[in-house]
């Protein structure tokens, strides 16, 4: 079976970070067995070259992952490659397929959406699909018959995510990934990685599209899973600084982030590392190890300096500890950054 994947982007224009969800996903169906695979991200690859190679390439399966804001480009595309090359199976996922599942269905005239996380719902689909089967019995699938949405039992979140392989960066540019310059202050090229799913989190702007898609809970990888693909990674790449790209890192709990930051000292991996935190999740012996491990720089989610605001964003936390957090950060010259709203 021919696999064709789809990453959608606002806009072609360069990206440091490379679409991890549908990475997953690829890499996911290979150690099931569909091997002959293809995978296209829109930051670097053209509609036209991909509609050309898909003619070419004649696949069975064509999926799209879009989040909501480049989902009209991608829905677009989708539908250019079904007047062009018509036959196929046609599926959607990601953010936007997520949440609004019978508008995305609609206006792409895909067979199927798979809701929130996809790697062993994407399987059972695709052998489905090589049996001829229908859809209606998979959890975590919606699709529409007779003009009507059906959405199918939802799937359990994947509980241990060390049982996911490492992501299919192999089937991406990666050399223009690295080429292109961070958004936050990193030493360059940066290579990037995903430690954990979830954010406990309320705030305004992300929930409760953030539990619709990894649940109301941190699930993270083990410190050895994590060391497995840093290693991976120093041996196939080159780099000079690490990006935890997880929506919060230090959430993950004060035990995982000190056994992480200590296994870096012991591995003498000498990393310089970057990640995403909240203000009220460091202090003054986190920092420190942090710091000694190789972090270089933290951003974190500030959205306002009025208290006012930032109750109303739901940010459980006060403008002092914002204070307080970059103060500690400077004292122990760890970079910082911060996110307004």
């Amino acid at each position: 079976m021919k696999i064709f994947l789809i990453f959608s982007r606002k806009l072609t224009q360069e990206s440091s970070i490379p679409p991890y969800g549908i990475m997953y996903i690829a890499a996911m169906l290979r150690k099931c067995d569909f091997n002959d695979l293809q995978l296209y991200d829109l930051a670097f690859h053209h509609e036209e070259a991909i509609i050309r190679d898909c003619a070419t390439y004649r696949p069975d399966v064509i999926g799209l992952s879009s989040d909501s804001i480049s989902f009209e480009r991608g829905a677009k595309l989708l539908r250019t490659i079904k007047n062009h090359y018509g036959g196929g199976v046609y599926l959607l996922g990601g953010v936007h397929p997520t949440i609004a599942p019978e508008q995305s269905l609609m206006e792409t005239q895909a067979d199927a959406a798979i809701i929130g996380e996809g790697e062993l719902t994407v399987v059972e689909v695709m052998k489905k699909i090589a049996s001829s089967g229908r859809f209606n019995d998979i959890k975590g699938v919606a699709f529409c018959k007779d003009g009507r949405l059906v959405r199918n039992e939802p799937r359990e979140f994947i509980q241990d995510l060390d049982v996911l392989p490492l992501p299919a960066r192999d089937l991406l540019p990666m050399d223009k990934y690295l080429k292109t310059c961070p958004d936050l202050p990193m030493l360059y090229p940066t290579m990037t990685i995903m430690a954990s799913r979830g954010c406990k989190a309320n705030c305004l702007y992300c929930q409760p599209v953030a539990r619709t898609l990894f649940g109301k809970r941190m699930r993270h990888r083990s410190v050895a899973n994590i060391l497995e693909e840093i290693i991976h990674l120093k041996k196939n790449y080159s780099f000079k600084s690490l990006y935890f790209i997880d929506d919060e890192l230090l959430y993950n709990g004060r035990k995982w982030i000190e056994e992480l930051c200590t296994a870096f000292i012991e591995k003498n991996l000498k990393l310089n590392w970057v990640c995403q935190a909240r203000v009220d999740q460091i202090d003054e012996d986190l920092v420190a190890l942090m710091k000694k491990s190789g972090c270089y720089a933290i951003g974190f989610g500030v959205e306002s300096g009025s208290q006012k605001i930032l109750n109303y964003m739901r940010k459980g936390y006060r403008v002092s500890q914002i204070e307080k957090a970059f103060d500690l950060c400077r004292r122990h010259k760890i970079v910082t950054t911060c996110n307004f709203m």
